[in-house]
């Protein structure tokens, strides 16, 4: 083995001539021996002979010790003598459609997996953005082989779309769909629209039996996003993530202490208004967590919360309402917690506070769907936490005008690109202009 190629990344079958330090890069100059197959790449025959001496290529490699680098090599001008075309040799090396080699292509690749931006990739590897962005371009993803048991969905605010040549502007969706595997936990796919018909349809591109494979469907409370999985999953369970009853739940807080402190500074009285509004993240805390949370202030906040609750009555009822589901959901076994659940529906559907009736109603509307992820344990903060990642993607990202662009970009760095694909399987089907199936 050659040790400067093994270092320098070169093929071991080459020859390293001169070395040369330029002012922003280095320059390493090869010998390249003559391939012992000639394969022609329009007929695929053998039989091939050097017809002249070719011409010298510089293509980009791997930077060394923070600065560019390329490497200068001669190539051979080959004659089919079969099909009677001449073409250039292009050694196993060099990518096919890109002036760099392969060695290169596939650090900038694996770079793209990271939630780093464009700008940071290239820096890393003495390239321009705009290299960057070709290979980005090479990379393109199909429909996922098949469907996990577990499926979750949701929406996050995306604000990108699709150029329009003719009027020269872009048609943006605000809100975008994240379809998710609750098994393995990476994204599958990225939705333009959020939708319960589009939805539909892309689901509808898979076969009965694959649809039949699916057998918790994890999603918000949604109109859309549970008639979509009726229709199309009718053997799946649907599950409703208590994340988004204590959203509710939390918001029903925030009407009622919002209602006081719009009461208050309509009378004149800020100091009371004031009151109302400090408590505003206290009110959120899990009554058991408080001590936990607050440390040597516990005392002092609790008295706060007092006083408050002094001043608008409704609000303590709330703050109670809440704090009765946050028991519900620390309960066990499910039958408990179905007992509970029901015991609390009658409570406060009864209830005086009408911000209290309202999100009782919603509750028990979803009912059934809120106490299946109970049973058999499924929920939809996967879905929750890889929208996190993909805000910080966007935000590394400065956003994303192209719906593709930011679909690709999420699946290379949330999909299973990363977690159960061998790296050197995924950089193959890249380097071939293959789509990457999931």
């Amino acid at each position: 083995m050659k040790t400067p190629n093994y270092l320098a990344k070169l093929p071991q079958e080459t020859t390293i001539k001169k070395i040369e330090t330029l002012r922003d890069y280095d320059r390493i100059t090869l010998h390249v021996p003559a391939p012992k197959q000639r394969l022609c790449p329009y007929c695929g025959s053998t039989d091939c002979i050097i017809k002249d001496s070719g011409a010298w290529q510089t293509v980009r490699h791997i930077p060394y010790h923070h600065r560019g680098s390329v490497i200068t090599f001669h190539k051979r001008r080959l004659l089919c003598k079969n099909c009677h075309t001449s073409f250039y040799e292009t050694p196993y090396w060099i990518h096919p459609s890109l002036r760099i080699t392969q060695a290169l292509y596939d650090s900038i690749l694996l770079d793209l997996i990271q939630p780093v931006a464009f700008s940071e990739i290239a820096r890393r590897n003495g390239v321009s953005t705009n290299l960057v962005q070709s290979v980005f371009e090479t990379i393109h993803f199909g429909l996922p082989s098949k469907l996990p048991e577990t499926l979750c969905i949701d929406e996050f605010k995306g604000n990108s779309g699709i150029w329009s040549p003719g009027r020269r502007k872009w048609y943006r969706s605000k809100y975008h769909c994240s379809i998710s595997d609750g098994d393995s936990h990476v994204v599958l796919e990225i939705l333009e629209q959020i939708s319960g018909t589009h939805v539909h349809q892309y689901f509808r591109q898979f076969s009965p039996e694959q649809r039949q494979q699916v057998k918790y469907f994890c999603c918000d409370m949604s109109n859309g996003f549970v008639s979509m999985a009726k229709k199309t999953f009718p053997q799946a369970k649907i599950c409703i993530d208590p994340f988004h009853v204590i959203q509710r739940l939390n918001a029903m807080v925030d009407e009622v202490r919002l209602r006081y402190q719009r009461r208050f500074l309509d009378d004149g009285d800020h100091e009371n208004a004031r009151k109302i509004k400090k408590i505003s993240l206290l009110l959120k805390t899990k009554e058991r967590h408080q001590e936990k949370y607050w440390g040597a202030r516990y005392h002092e906040k609790l008295q706060k919360l007092r006083d408050a609750f002094d001043l608008a009555p409704d609000l303590q009822e709330t703050w109670q309402a809440l704090q009765f589901f946050h028991d519900i959901l620390d309960s066990s076994p499910y039958s408990v917690q179905r007992e509970e659940l029901t015991e609390w529906i009658r409570q406060y559907t009864a209830s005086e506070v009408e911000e209290i009736r309202s999100a009782a109603s919603t509750i028990r509307y979803w009912r059934s769907y809120i106490q299946n992820s109970w049973k058999y344990g499924k929920s939809n903060g996967l879905s929750e936490g890889l929208n996190n990642k993909i805000k910080v993607l966007k935000r590394i990202a400065f956003g994303l005008h192209s719906f593709e662009a930011f679909r690709k970009r999420i699946l290379l760095t949330c999909g299973k690109l990363r977690l159960s694909q061998d790296p050197l399987s995924v950089l193959e089907q890249a380097r071939n202009g293959k789509e990457i199936h999931l």
